[in-house]
Formats: C-alpha cells, structure tokens, sequence
C-alpha cells in the first residue's frame, strides 16, 4: 500500500489529497474497463474496498457489471494542477 513518503512525492507535484482521494477518482472513470458489459450489465468499480493504491504509480482494483467480474493494474499521474491522469496496463476475467 502506498506510505506517507509516496503521499508527499505526489503532494510535492500537486496533488491534495490521500489514498482514498486516488481511489474515489479510479472510480469515477469506469471507461478504463477495457471490457463491456454482459446480460445488460455495466462495468464499473462498485466496491471501494476492492481499489487497492499500491504506490505512487499503480492501483489493482476489482470490477464488475453484476454478472462476471475481472481485476485490472491502472497507472496514474499527476500534473501540476494536481490532476489525476489514468491509464490500464492490464486487465483480465475472473473465470
């Protein structure tokens, strides 16, 4: 999980917030779910326990539309104004 050193490296950059700001805005962007809902489900990233911040650079998080559900390593930045920029490097199915 990401430390207080890491925290400070990203506050150093712009970024006013905690791990749990990291983890809301991930969950506001489901369109990184490289995969679409089935049976009229949506993807998303429904349970903010299952968003893990692991440091200054990658979050694992779980995601789901109701029916399958599948795990997803997401990269983040932040820009000088402190905003958070995301990127999927890898998503799998749960099988």
């Amino acid at each position: 999980m990401i430390d207080e050193f890491q925290l400070e490296d990203l506050r150093l950059r712009g970024f006013r917030g905690s791990a749990t700001t990291l983890a809301e805005d991930l969950i506001r962007h489901p369109e990184l779910i490289p995969f679409p809902g089935v049976l009229g489900g949506t993807m998303g990233f429904y349970d903010s326990t299952q968003v893990h911040v692991l440091n200054d650079r990658w979050v694992y998080a779980y995601f789901e539309d109701g029916h399958i559900g599948g795990f997803g390593v997401f990269q983040y930045s932040v820009g000088d104004s402190g905003q958070i920029k995301w990127k999927c490097l890898n998503a799998f199915l749960d099988d």
